[in-house]
């Protein structure tokens, strides 16, 4: 099986399972009613996202173009608002712009590691 169809493939289930997290009710995630405990889970939208991001960027055919980069951040980004959508539906949890704005990091960080690490092949492959 070709290797993109693999990652497409494993990022359309790991599509469904930020969509499955997001419609946990709120009290699936309760271990203790602190702000530093929501702190940590809102923090949790970042990696949740840059993984998203690599995913997507390993399933399409990857191109040093700013178009592509700007493909990738996108579809991240319409899936991120989607996800808000549905949790705002689910019992006990509510979307928020914090949220999606620490998704839209997590993408970015993404796109820049991408951006690096195709900058540093680039360069090795010259000498």
């Amino acid at each position: 099986m070709h290797i993109r169809i693999i990652y497409s493939i494993l990022t359309i289930f790991y599509i469904f399972f930020i969509f499955y997290l997001s419609s946990l009710p709120d009290t699936s995630f309760k271990f203790a009613d602190s702000r530093l405990e929501k702190i940590f889970w809102n923090m949790g939208h970042i990696p949740l996202y840059f993984i998203l991001a690599i995913l997507l960027f390993l399933s399409l055919k990857p191109h040093r173009k700013p178009i592509f980069y700007l493909l990738v951040g996108s579809i991240s980004i319409v899936i991120a608002v989607c996800d808000e959508l549905n949790q705002s539906t689910t019992s006990g949890r509510t979307s928020s712009f914090l949220d999606i704005c620490l998704d839209f990091f997590g993408i970015y960080i993404a796109i820049l590691f991408i951006k690096f690490l195709y900058y540093e092949n680039r360069i090795t492959t010259k000498v």
